[in-house]
Order: C-alpha cells, then sequence, then structure tokens
C-alpha cells in the first residue's frame, strides 16, 4: 500500500501464495480502501489488487517496479523468478532481498545490508537491461549513509 500512496502506478499487484499472508493482505487492501482510497487526489489511480497464488502463475511482465521477499526462496525458485523476470521491459526495476537475482538479463544498481524486522537482509536493486545487453541507463538511486542502527553488533 505504501508504493501505491508514494507512487502514482497505474496498478499495485501483490501476489502471496501463502493463505494466511494473503488474508493479511486483503485486510491491509480493505483499510485503504475504505480509509486511505477517498483521500487521494481524483486523478490519482487507486488500483490495488492481491492475488492468492505462486508468482509463476500470474503474468507481471507490464511491471514498473516488481518487489520479491526472497529471503527465504530456494535456489529453483530464485533461478524460475529470474528468468520469469527477464520478461520485464528495459528499465524495469526488480528489487530482492537476500539474494540477487543472478540474471543476465539484469544489472544491481545496489546492494546494502539493510535491519528488517526479522533481523539484517541485503537489499538488492536490479535494473532489467536493454534487449541487447546495454544497460537501460536507470536513474541513480540515492544515496543513503548507514548509521550504527545497520551495524550487526
Amino acid at each position: 500500500m505504501v508504493a501505491r500512496i508514494l507512487h502514482d502506478f497505474d496498478a499495485c499487484v501483490g501476489v502471496e501464495i501463502l493463505k494466511n499472508l494473503h488474508n493479511a493482505a486483503e485486510g491491509i487492501k480493505r483499510r485503504f480502501d475504505v480509509g486511505v482510497a477517498p483521500l487521494l487526489d481524483a486523478s490519482t489511480p487507486k488500483n490495488v489488487d492481491v492475488r492468492c497464488a505462486s508468482f509463476l502463475d500470474v503474468d507481471w511482465s507490464d511491471g514498473d517496479v516488481v518487489f520479491a521477499n526472497s529471503t527465504c526462496f530456494e535456489d529453483g525458485l530464485m533461478r524460475d523468478m529470474a528468468r520469469q523476470a527477464e520478461n520485464l521491459k528495459p528499465g524495469a526495476y526488480f528489487i530482492t532481498f537476500t539474494k540477487g537475482l543472478g540474471s543476465d538479463a539484469f544489472e544491481t544498481l545496489e546492494r546494502k545490508r539493510y535491519r528488517m524486522s526479522w533481523g539484517p537482509a541485503t537489499v538488492f536493486v536490479h535494473v532489467r537491461k536493454n534487449h541487447d545487453g546495454s544497460s537501460a541507463a536507470a536513474r541513480p538511486l540515492a544515496q543513503i549513509a548507514d548509521d550504527d542502527s545497520y551495524n550487526d553488533d
């Protein structure tokens, strides 16, 4: 929902295979629809969709920004996800946690460790290269300096 509020995406789609997490997402969506969407500018898209499915069974090739909380993903799932991500258009961002995509179709713009609610995780920000393998010339990311709160000590 934060992405929906902070950027005028045409649509925001969440895909969660675990039923309990999907149900939690449905609850958050209901709160957004009732408490936040009516406050947004009339011209701001309010499309939010949450699906209970495997992301491998959903077409997200039109995504501009894709996020996968991939900390617990097995290597095979990461490979399948990276292969599907190669269908994204050049310049699309793909953000993963703990593990990078490992696809030559992407360049890694940032790899940085952050503190999460469950502990530290490395955040990878990838951008889809042009189909000829050249850089898609994505805008540089803002540099945010680490502070002591990110130390594991």
